[in-house]
């Protein structure tokens, strides 16, 4: 039993200290592994990529300084890549440098700085590599040069020249007299004798007389052509849409009031109007399914509120719209007429047309007295005539 205690023992502590060498092992050996150097290959890959990755990025500081690098340690094709990446940065540096110059030069020429604007322009054209940026920054010389920027007086003078050739005599007069405050003696010579010409020709006959007249009858003339030429345009198209879309329509005109006021037959409208009513409701109860045996429709004049309204936002859009309204509405039935009373008699004349055609006329004289039953019966005989004919020449 001792024995085999002890040999227990034994085993424990050599298998003890087996892992405790093979821990001290790892231990020493992986720092060794962890901080071994890369090969000088290696180190100039990851030099180069750094340095492209700064390139891209715009850190060209970092870039160089990577590329510099790699020329120091790297082999040979490694510091041929280098020297292509440090000239492109040089380039990339350059044109960066150029595109601020150009907005400091843009800044100055705005801020009305012309010579150190002329100075940064000249810079750009001596140290840019870009063909498209010494270009733009030849251009914007060559108009500071061409037009060298202007005084007071001198902007004054020419704003006033501008005037004057726009016809604004009295503003021109104004800037030439703002000349003559802050102009040189040579300005103020120049700014002098043009307004003397300015004062002549606006005292003269063409600008007191022959130009307002001019512009007052255009002002005038212009919205009548312009109307006339509408109205040309549009009035034989809408009259012909509305003659097509009232083709079975009817009105009754307003015209049986004769001249002088009230008579006893200005209402015989009215009455061929409720007539229409009470013939248009028996012929639909006789006729439910169409329009065959039914009575025309009676086209009333409902476009006044319409009017009204256009009249109460726009007061010139409502002759307009009243003309527009009396092109558009041209039934293809019309009943006019008119009459005429004396103290015992009426006499009334209506006539219907159809398409501007008279297909019957009545003339008739009536005593006062049996005045109602008979407007009522002419009514009826007028409206019946039209029945019959619109039955008879339907389409």
């Amino acid at each position: 039993m001792r024995a085999s205690a002890s040999r227990h023992r034994e085993l424990v502590r050599t298998g003890y200290a087996s892992v405790s060498s093979f821990l001290i092992a790892i231990l020493l050996i992986a720092p060794t592994q962890a901080t071994t150097p890369p090969a000088p290959g290696e180190a100039a890959a990851q030099d180069l990529e750094m340095a492209r990755q700064n390139e891209l990025s715009g850190d060209y500081t970092a870039a160089e300084a990577g590329y510099l690098r790699v020329i120091e340690q790297g082999g040979v094709e490694a510091r041929q890549v280098a020297a292509g990446g440090l000239e492109r940065v040089a380039r990339l540096r350059t044109d960066q440098e150029s595109s601020t110059l150009m907005e400091l030069g843009d800044a100055l020429q705005r801020g009305e700085r012309p010579a150190e604007a002329e100075v940064v322009y000249r810079q750009v054209l001596a140290s840019s590599t870009s063909s498209a940026v010494k270009a733009e920054a030849l251009r914007r010389l060559k108009t500071l040069i061409a037009f060298p920027p202007l005084s007071s007086a001198g902007a004054e003078i020419a704003l006033a020249k501008e005037y004057e050739q726009r016809g604004r005599l009295a503003d021109s007069e104004s800037a030439y007299s703002k000349a003559l405050d802050s102009g040189s003696d040579a300005q103020k010579r120049d700014a002098i004798h043009d307004m003397e010409s300015v004062i002549e020709r606006r005292d003269g006959i063409v600008e007191k007389y022959v130009r307002p007249t001019w512009e007052g009858s255009v002002k005038v003339i212009t919205p009548i052509a312009l109307l006339a030429l509408l109205v040309i345009g549009i009035r034989f198209p809408l009259r012909a849409a509305g003659r097509r879309f009232h083709r079975n329509m009817l009105t009754v005109s307003n015209t049986w009031q004769p001249p002088g006021g009230a008579a006893v037959g200005a209402g015989f409208g009215e009455t061929l109007t409720t007539m229409h009513e009470r013939m248009s409701s028996y012929f639909r109860a006789r006729s439910p399914v169409g329009t065959a045996g039914k009575m025309r429709i009676l086209l009333r004049s409902s476009g006044s509120e319409f009017i009204e309204l256009i009249s109460g936002v726009n007061a010139s859009a409502g002759p307009i719209m009243r003309w527009c309204l009396s092109a558009w509405r041209q039934p293809t039935y019309v009943i006019s007429g008119s009459t005429e009373s004396t103290d015992t008699e009426i006499r009334v004349s209506a006539k219907l047309e159809h398409g501007g055609t008279t297909v019957a006329h009545w003339t008739r004289i009536h005593n006062l007295r049996g005045w109602f039953a008979s407007e009522q019966d002419l009514a009826y005989e007028i409206l019946l005539t039209l029945k019959e004919y619109a039955d008879a020449n339907a389409p």
